[in-house]
């Protein structure tokens, strides 16, 4: 078994080794990068000789089990990396971090990875699926399917136009980007299992290599798809695998770069303004729109080494709060960045999140007649019942079992005693009510307190709020007009419940009146009096 570095002290780690390979008399330099799902999906290199691998720190890891692993652009300073969480990183090649692409690129595509350095397209394969995928946001766009089973490693040949892989069956295949068709090339014969296995290609010797899931290293006949044996990793064996071939050296470019990417908590779709300000370099300053679905690249040069401060802010968005994460920090000003070095990869992510707005619920009371509402009980429950969260509400953990309201007497608010409505259920105010996840409840008895104020959290575009009250004597009579009530980012409601309690006492008749009564009554022996409204 080759003997392994470990550093005790790295959590994560990036192994680097570097080959020497001579053409003539040109030599060119490159280096096998290795990353390998042992827990904590650890970054090797690889002596493309003797298969001996070697670890270096790296702080952050990828979230989940690395599964492709690919080269970058020019001046290689990260490889693409893409894990069986749907996440697609830039990974530092010194092992200093990660920079989080997309957690969201979806299954169809996130096992294998391959970059075509001329072309600048970036490649992803899982199952019989193979996709171009944006660098910049994670799109995929789906290509033609592979022929063999499960092909999950891929190298793409940048002279050649060609992307290979190595698929279940153990057989080599390979894609022609100009024709968008494939080729089974054959059987790679000392390859004993083809599944998690990594593969990865050197332009400049023109090799194939692959790594299998018990960490051998190969390297591949691309006529052929034989398959002869390096020597073994000493990693281990049950492997997920991802391999890449970074040609040439990786030196640092004088430039700094910075990718700002956007979530909206509330699945808000709109394209909104950011802007990336420095002290010095070229250009000062850069603006552009992203979205959920569209980030942007921002490149900085001409500026001296450690002297670059920049910020990244973005255009006001009214009924949202927002805030900045570097990745190192959270701010809800900017994301900072000062003293920047050449070569330098920054990071920004900007969450907005709709900010509460009030629901005003106003009590009103009316007393007919000469009643003040002696001898009346006056207590009742005001219930709000939102689509979304309700700050200090009860979360009804998606119930839906309680058709009616529930409350007790006691005199305080409870919000722990609302309950849930069916969706399209008749309320008890005859009024068809929508369905709530939400709830807040009110007590009261009787005037003194004229308005009720709830926050909530809306939805996108929208979302909708109603209020059920619930009173406790048959001599009040509720309108209510609190049903429908309908919140957006930075637009609250407000509507009127109001109560009108009735006079229900004997009417008091005049002399006239009492003599037509006295006579009913000598006629139909009793008189019953009913008050109408």
């Amino acid at each position: 078994m080759q003997s392994i570095i470990r550093p005790s002290t790295w959590v994560a780690v990036l192994l680097f080794a570097t080959l020497s390979l001579t053409a003539g008399s040109a030599t060119a330099q490159g280096t096998l990068y290795l990353v390998v799902d042992e827990g904590s999906d650890a970054f090797y290199t690889v002596n493309t000789t003797t298969a001996a691998v070697t670890q270096i720190g790296m702080t952050g890891s990828i979230d989940a089990s690395a599964e492709g692993l690919a080269p970058s652009p020019s001046p290689h300073t990260f490889l693409y990396s893409v894990d069986n969480s749907d996440n697609l990183d830039e990974v530092n090649i010194d092992g200093s971090g990660y920079i989080r692409i997309t957690d969201d690129m979806g299954s169809n595509c996130d096992r294998g990875l391959a970059y075509n350095t001329e072309t600048g397209v970036l490649y992803g394969s899982d199952s019989d699926n193979l996709c171009s995928i944006n660098p910049a946001t994670g799109a995929v766009t789906e290509l033609a399917p592979t022929p063999g089973s499960d092909t999950e490693g891929l190298a793409a040949d940048p002279v050649n136009n060609y992307v290979y892989g190595i698929d279940n069956d153990e057989n080599l295949v390979r894609y022609d980007a100009g024709t968008d068709s494939w080729t089974t090339i054959g059987d790679t014969v000392n390859i004993s299992d083809g599944n998690d296995i990594g593969v990865a290609y050197d332009p400049d010797s023109q090799t194939l290599y692959a790594v299998d899931n018990d960490g051998i290293l190969y390297t591949v006949n691309t006529s052929t798809g034989e398959a002869t044996e390096v020597g073994d990793t000493g990693l281990g064996s049950g492997l997920d695998v991802g391999l890449a071939f970074v040609a040439g050296s990786a030196a640092p470019a004088e430039r700094a770069t910075f990718r700002v990417r956007k979530h909206f908590t509330d699945g808000n779709t709109a394209d909104v303004e950011v802007t990336l300000s420095c002290n010095t370099g070229l250009p000062l300053e850069q603006t552009a729109m992203i979205s959920e679905t569209e980030g942007v690249l921002f490149v900085v040069e001409e500026f001296d080494e450690g002297e670059l401060d920049c910020a990244i802010t973005e255009a006001e968005i009214p009924g949202y709060d927002v805030e900045y994460d570097t990745g190192a920090d959270t701010s809800d000003e900017s994301c900072a960045y000062e003293n920047l070095e050449f070569g330098g990869r920054l990071n920004c992510v900007i969450t907005n999140s709709p900010a509460p707005v009030d629901v005003v619920i106003t009590k009103d009371w009316v007393f007919e007649g000469s009643t003040d509402g002696s001898g009346v009980n006056l207590d009742y429950d005001l219930t709000l019942y939102c689509e979304n969260e309700i700050i200090d509400g009860t979360d009804l953990n998606g119930e839906n079992d309680v058709d009616v309201i529930q409350g007790d007497d006691d005199d305080d608010d409870d919000p722990g005693d609302c309950g849930r409505f069916l969706f399209n259920q008749e309320g008890p105010q005859g009024i068809v009510v929508i369905g709530a996840n939400w709830c807040k409840r009110f007590y009261g008895d009787g005037p003194g307190t004229d308005m009720r104020t709830a926050e909530v959290i809306p939805g996108f575009p929208e979302s909708t709020c109603y209020v059920q009250e619930r009173v406790y004597d048959q001599a009040i009579e509720v309108d209510n007009g609190c049903f429908d009530l309908t919140v957006s980012a930075g637009q609250g409601a407000s509507c009127t419940v109001t109560n009108t309690v009735f006079f229900e006492g004997i009417p008091t008749l005049n002399q006239y009146g009492l003599a037509v009564l006295a006579l009913l009554m000598l006629g139909f022996g009793v008189i019953g009096f009913r008050r109408f409204t």
